[in-house]
């Protein structure tokens, strides 16, 4: 999983297979902005956690049989 900013500041999630590295096997769009993600993978849930740096906000997707991303939900923080 790769994680980063296009061009336009679409940020955005990349699953790559590693034995194919052509092209991505999922590439998902999560929002417009320009913060740094900061992602965690939980393989025993198959949840990625992405925290954003210098924001209060965690976001929880699930990574499914099928190969899809779904969002699940998100945490925001006080403070």
């Amino acid at each position: 999983m790769t994680t980063g900013n296009s061009t336009n500041n679409k940020r955005e999630i990349k699953i790559w297979d590693i034995k194919k590295y052509d092209k991505p096997i999922l590439d998902y769009y999560i929002d417009n902005h320009e913060k740094v993600i900061i992602p965690h993978y939980d393989s025993d849930l198959d949840i990625f956690w992405l925290g954003y740096k210098g924001d209060n906000i965690i976001k929880y997707y699930e990574y499914t049989k099928t190969g899809k991303l779904v969002y699940l939900n998100e945490y925001k923080g006080t403070g």
